[in-house]
């Protein structure tokens, strides 16, 4: 009998639930045996390459144990088998985490519509999704509570993003990296409908200006973590508000921003900011006088990157 090496198995192994409800033996092609010590098995996380560990959990695992999965991790491996998996009909499904995923096609995104207990859906690295996915989503997932579309596809506009958003009002943390079409007009929609948003990061969201920032920073006040780094068109209207409770903030990259440290970090403003990031803005000055005064009102409190 020919294992695969120990430390693949144990490497494999390292994924499952603590304590551990399933255990694997994995033999070569001709021996492969699965053996089930329980089938409450409630996640799953495929992101080896060797294709008999898929093979195994695909045609052997998952028929066994698809009622009771609640979280599937997908990574590099290969995503043709995806319409296999979700032929299986995982209906209690809970979160959704594709990565790498660029050979997946239409219909096996499509099949991710079917997943209606979905509360996190994180996309990552998906080059084929656009706004008629987006919208198709809209209508069929209306629980989601985490929202990460991270470098998936220049393509989509405000309105899928929006489509998308606004269907789940329960939204608490919310992740669009490099998109570089959106603008202000999506993140104005998603304030009025997620007021109840925690965490928002918008890195590399180049045409999004201030507007839409402010919205949220005024609509949203559970906001907690504000990521707007490398948003190009923000500028120093976005600090036009009273006051906020977020605890994070980064503006790394900024580089429209110019006004004077000092005049903007204030505890009547931020009275619970406890980091900030204004690296690579150039014209946002940091004087010695500003950082006395921050220093004298926050204390060892706050945490600046400059």
């Amino acid at each position: 009998m020919n294992y695969l090496p120990l430390d693949i198995q144990l490497h494999i192994l390292s994924f499952l639930p603590k304590p551990s409800l399933i255990r694997l033996m994995l033999t070569s092609e001709k021996m492969r045996k699965v053996c089930l010590d329980n089938f409450l098995w409630k996640e799953i996380s495929l992101h080896y390459k060797e294709d008999d560990i898929v093979k195994v959990l695909i045609n052997e695992v998952l028929p066994v144990v698809n009622s009771n999965v609640e979280e599937v991790y997908f990574g590099s491996f290969i995503m043709g088998d995806l319409k296999t998996i979700f032929h299986y009909q995982l209906m209690n499904l809970k979160s959704l985490i594709l990565c790498n995923a660029a050979s997946m096609g239409r219909q096996e995104l499509e099949q991710i519509c079917f997943l209606k207990k979905l509360i996190t859906l994180v996309l990552i690295d998906c080059p084929n999704i656009t706004d008629r996915f987006l919208e198709l989503m809209s209508k069929n997932l209306k629980h989601l509570e985490v929202i990460k579309i991270i470098t998936c596809s220049s393509h989509v506009s405000d309105n899928g993003i929006i489509a998308l958003c606004t269907s789940n009002a329960n939204l608490k943390e919310l992740a669009l990296r490099g998109f570089r079409r959106l603008t202000s007009k999506c993140f104005e929609r998603i304030s009025s409908t997620c007021q109840g948003l925690r965490k928002l990061s918008c890195e590399g969201c180049f045409k999004a200006e201030w507007e839409g920032f402010l919205s949220i920073l005024i609509n949203c006040p559970n906001l907690e973590e504000l990521d707007l780094s490398y948003c190009l068109e923000i500028d120093d209207r976005l600090f036009h508000f009273e006051r906020c409770n977020l605890r994070i903030l980064s503006l790394r990259g900024c580089g429209k921003l110019s006004i004077p440290l000092g005049d903007v970090i204030c505890p009547t403003r931020f009275p619970l900011l406890s980091y900030l990031n204004v690296s690579e803005c150039p014209l946002m000055h940091l004087s010695e006088s500003s950082l006395k005064i921050i220093i004298e009102l926050f204390g060892n409190k706050l945490c600046i990157v400059s």
